[in-house]
């Protein structure tokens, strides 16, 4: 069994969380300020979750408001 990946996305930051590698515990990592490209954006989390190797799934978060409504920039 491997690490699982957690991204939680938005137009400014995307949250990331790590679990260990027998899944019993999910570990923030950070947050991270989006690039001005999505080549930038991802070059930035590569550099960040290098050292953690493979994962074996990624799991990636819906993000709603508090009130549980989608981010408008996300009904675009």
């Amino acid at each position: 069994m491997g690490r699982l990946l957690g991204i939680d996305y938005g137009e400014a930051r995307i949250g990331i969380a790590v679990t260990d590698e027998r899944r019993c515990m999910a570990s923030p990592v950070g947050a991270y300020k989006v690039g001005k490209t999505l080549a930038e954006t991802a070059q930035i989390l590569a550099k960040e979750l290098s050292h953690y190797g493979k994962f074996d799934r990624i799991v990636i978060g819906l993000p709603l408001l508090l009130n549980g409504k989608e981010e408008k920039w996300l009904s675009r």
